[in-house]
């Protein structure tokens, strides 16, 4: 490394203002490209062949497929059936992580299972704990459907508990609660 000389009052930590000169002759781009190494990088970003650069593809991955993410359409609760819901009377069952509502709406198909999960911002202030709660739900919830008997309308409501738990333990407390309004369900 070069030595350099300081050209400014004598400080023991550099300001804005002090200025650094090299010995050596450096010219104006490369000075600016070592200042600023983003600058050098667009660059070179730009000075690349274009055929490498794939092009950007519309819709959603293939590998996920359709609604990877989202409950089937017809075993989601519409913003309609929340408000029946509130007119309907449901039982209550708690969980160790869920308080599961359930049911059956007024005018529901008789094939229908409805399912639904709640999380609010008490229970986990943070949107992405919020998105976890309920990625961890749904796919235990996907694994229990098929046990259901319908008609049914289920919403859980997840409890701060929720929060910190695992996978493992959602399943286990969704199955237990889906078990107990199955047999709630089928005596009434």
């Amino acid at each position: 490394m070069k030595l350099r000389k300081k050209y400014s009052t004598v400080d023991f930590f550099p300001t804005a203002g002090t200025v650094w000169a090299y010995e050596t002759h450096i010219s104006a781009e490369k000075e600016k490209a070592i200042k600023n190494t983003r600058i050098s990088q667009a660059i070179r970003h730009d000075q690349r062949p274009s055929g490498l650069v794939a092009p950007a593809q519309k819709g959603q991955s293939e590998a996920f497929g359709v609604g990877f993410l989202q409950m089937p359409r017809k075993n989601s609760l519409s913003h309609a059936d929340f408000v029946r819901i509130d007119m309907a009377k449901f039982r209550r069952e708690r969980g160790s992580y869920f308080i599961l509502s359930f049911g059956i709406l007024y005018g529901q198909k008789t094939l229908g299972i409805k399912a639904s999960c709640v999380v609010s911002k008490k229970t986990a202030p943070r949107a992405v704990d919020r998105n976890l709660i309920k990625r961890r739900w749904r796919e235990a919830m996907r694994e229990c459907l098929p046990f259901l008997s319908a008609p049914a309308t289920l919403i859980f409501y997840a409890m701060r508990p929720a929060n910190n738990a695992s996978y493992k333990d959602i399943k286990k407390d969704v199955a237990a609660l889906v078990s107990l309004s199955r047999a709630k369900l089928r005596a009434s």
